[in-house]
């Protein structure tokens, strides 16, 4: 069995954290194998997906924690510039502010970081805060648009490109409650979608958790079509 070190994801916790992804759902001879390998690794944390959607027995599971799962969207470059609405008011932001993080956090309201209670460590925090930091480290790995001001902000949007705009990904996204069904989270994807364009890329993708059904919902309205759904569960290795 392969785990996959993240050192990212390692680092932000302060312990070992792997990744496996399975073809199938689990089998109590795939998690026997997977704690071999875990404690042999001497990781703590292991992230478990595979295709489809959970079965109950999945949900049910003793061996780990069952923490949702993620519906995938895409939307090609010929729907990039296809909608009607402009991207007004937004903009590029270099730097971060306190009020950034603090909406950051609410956009995690069905994260599997929030919802897995062994998470024990404010880990949930400190991931959020550092995702949104990706934007605007010096590698450049994505970029931070916000709607309004970056000191008090109406939404924000974060690329995940990995030094590549032709392989944007949204990472983060979350609109202010004062600022709900204005047009504000639509005016973002727009202008992701026009940066997206001018780069070169061929599709723009986003994952959002199955439980946000007004997420689904709002991502279909703006033009991204479903293209997978992939169930995720937290493996917690004994070895600490």
């Amino acid at each position: 069995m392969l785990i996959d070190l993240l050192p990212w994801d390692s680092v932000a916790f302060g312990y070992p954290v792997g990744r496996v992804a399975w073809d199938h759902s689990p089998t109590s001879e795939t998690v026997t194998a997977l704690s071999v390998e875990a404690r042999r690794k001497r990781l703590r944390l292991v992230y478990c997906s595979w295709p489809g959607k959970p079965d109950e027995k999945s949900k049910a599971s003793k061996w780990f924690s069952y923490v949702g799962g993620h519906q995938c969207y895409a939307i090609r470059r010929r729907n990039f510039l296809s909608t009607k609405t402009e991207a007004k008011g937004i903009s590029i932001c270099l730097h971060p502010t306190a009020a950034l993080r603090q909406l950051a956090l609410a956009s995690g309201r069905f994260s599997r970081f929030a919802l897995d209670p062994n998470f024990q460590c404010n880990e949930f925090r400190t991931l959020y805060h550092r995702w949104l930091q990706r934007a605007f480290g010096k590698g450049r790995e994505g970029i931070c648009c916000v709607a309004g001001s970056a000191n008090d902000p109406d939404g924000f949007l974060t690329l995940e490109t990995a030094n590549d705009m032709r392989h944007p990904v949204i990472g983060l996204l979350a609109v202010h409650e004062r600022c709900r069904r204005t047009g504000t989270g639509s005016r973002l994807l727009d202008f992701a979608r026009i940066l997206s364009f001018h780069a070169g890329a061929a599709e723009l993708m986003v994952k959002t958790q199955l439980d946000n059904k007004g997420g689904m919902a709002f991502y279909e309205r703006n033009g991204f079509v479903p293209v997978s759904v992939q169930s995720v569960a937290h493996f917690w290795s004994e070895f600490s």
